[in-house]
């Protein structure tokens, strides 16, 4: 069980970038993500400067006493806001990922209560991030299905 008063989640600072590079390019949050290639170190810092530097955007570090254990982050776009995070191979499948959201859920509430609607999209066979989801009251609205076909049809 989760001991609520070693957990905490703070601010990302620029500090934070290599941390959130590995974690990012972690083999399975490249399968869950949306976009699944590699992202490269450049990429990554040009992003996260932009991060750090958008007042709608909210990067949160999961802190387990002086251990970082995982990531959230939370996008406002008018009064909805949209949820990125991820948890430290270490430490998955322990409650970390609940705790996470529902801690960000009360930060972003104090931050912009102009928010009224919390959006989290998660790949159908990510089946962690869908308890994590459905645990804290989320409801599914739709599926959504991606066709892709490989460049074989060319010449």
């Amino acid at each position: 069980m989760i001991c609520k008063p070693d957990i905490s989640l703070r601010k990302a600072t620029i500090q934070d970038a290599e941390l959130l590079f590995r974690w990012a390019n972690d083999e399975t949050v490249r399968r869950n993500s949306f976009s699944s290639r590699r992202i490269e170190w450049d990429e990554h810092l040009n992003w996260f400067k932009r991060v750090l530097n958008d007042e709608d955007v909210y990067q949160y570090i999961l802190m387990n006493k002086d251990v970082p254990i995982g990531q959230i982050r939370l996008t406002v776009n008018e009064s909805e806001a949209e949820i990125g995070y991820s948890i430290d191979s270490a430490y998955r499948g322990k409650g970390f990922g609940s705790v996470m959201l529902k801690m960000a859920e009360e930060m972003l509430g104090r931050e912009r209560p102009d928010v009224d609607r919390i959006v989290g999209r998660v790949k159908p066979e990510n089946k962690a991030s869908l308890a994590v989801f459905e645990g804290l009251g989320y409801t599914e609205e739709f599926r959504q299905m991606v066709f892709v076909r490989e460049n074989t049809f060319q010449g």
